[in-house]
């Protein structure tokens, strides 16, 4: 198995169905044959035995994702080295490590997080509406305006600036 091949887990217990990248292969220190390192989709690393995953071809669909499209301002919950938070969703943006996307949380304390999507849990979602689907990914568009803005006229200017005390 080679760097940068795309898997998905097989076998196992904790691992299993997540989708990655091999990023580290050597053998196993503690018997035979090939350990992998693989960072998955979840944002997680894992350390895994070869025959504990299956390649996927290009293109494959390795089934559902389980992740969740999450929105400014949604409530979520997660779990970081063992402790459990809930926080507000400041910023959305596209994974760079896998499909799906990242967010950056803020918990209650005012700590920032940064998380892959599928491994929050969406308590309450954002009131603000969903961007248009047709959108382009591009930044949100400020509203048009509803009033003509009103006539620019000699009488509103400011009268110029004397320079020579005159």
């Amino acid at each position: 198995m080679e760097k940068g091949t795309r898997v998905v887990v097989v076998g196992g217990r904790k691992a299993k169905g997540v989708t990655g990248t091999v990023f580290w292969t050597g053998p196993d220190s503690y018997g035979d044959g090939l350990r992998i390192g693989l960072r998955g989709d979840d944002g997680e690393t894992h350390w895994l035995n070869a025959d504990q995953v299956k390649a996927l071809e290009e293109g494959e669909d390795p089934g559902p994702s389980e992740a969740p499209t999450v929105q400014k301002g949604a409530i979520v919950s997660f779990t970081t080295e063992g402790e459990a938070y809930e926080g507000e969703v400041f910023w959305v943006g596209e994974n760079k490590y896998g499909p799906g996307q990242r967010l950056g949380v803020r918990d209650p304390s005012g700590e920032t997080h940064w998380l892959d999507a599928m491994r929050v849990t969406v308590l309450e979602a954002s009131s603000q509406p969903a961007p248009p689907s047709d959108s382009g990914g591009g930044p949100p568009q400020p509203p048009p305006p509803t009033e003509e803005p009103p006539p620019m006229d000699a009488q509103e200017m400011p009268p110029p600036y004397d320079y020579d005390g005159e």
